[in-house]
């Protein structure tokens, strides 16, 4: 719709704008771009509920646009979503024993933080 692809160019050049100013200051500086985790919807019954998919698709264009400005200006990305098996990951993070995300499906628990962290410094070499 309209509303989204606004919203994708606005993000971008506020990201563009935003990795411009590091790269002025700090030219040589290492860059990550960490995409956002998947998210989940509580079904409330009211029918004023978005669809199962619609934040997860949501997080999947902002980490294509961070990867997309992102390489323009030197910056590496990691994808947090697909660490969680892409859209509707979150799901499966809150059914794992033990529940790797909270019970507002858009928060991680403890255990879902210290896999991702984990799997983030495994990425970047910084563990065995």
């Amino acid at each position: 719709s309209l509303s989204i692809a606004v919203g994708v160019s606005v993000v971008a050049t506020m990201l563009a704008r935003a990795l411009g100013n590091l790269r002025q200051v700090l030219p040589n500086a290492s860059c990550l771009l960490v995409g956002p985790p998947d998210r989940g919807v509580l079904r409330k019954g009211n029918g004023n509920t978005p669809p199962l998919l619609a934040y997860g698709r949501i997080h999947q264009r902002i980490e294509r646009i961070q990867r997309d400005v992102g390489s323009r200006f030197g910056c590496a990305a990691w994808n947090w979503q697909d660490l969680m098996g892409g859209p509707g990951g979150s799901y499966g993070w809150a059914h794992a024993n033990p529940s790797l995300m909270g019970h507002d499906l858009i928060h991680l628990s403890p255990d879902g933080y210290r896999l991702t962290g984990r799997s983030l410094a495994h990425s970047l070499g910084w563990s065995p």
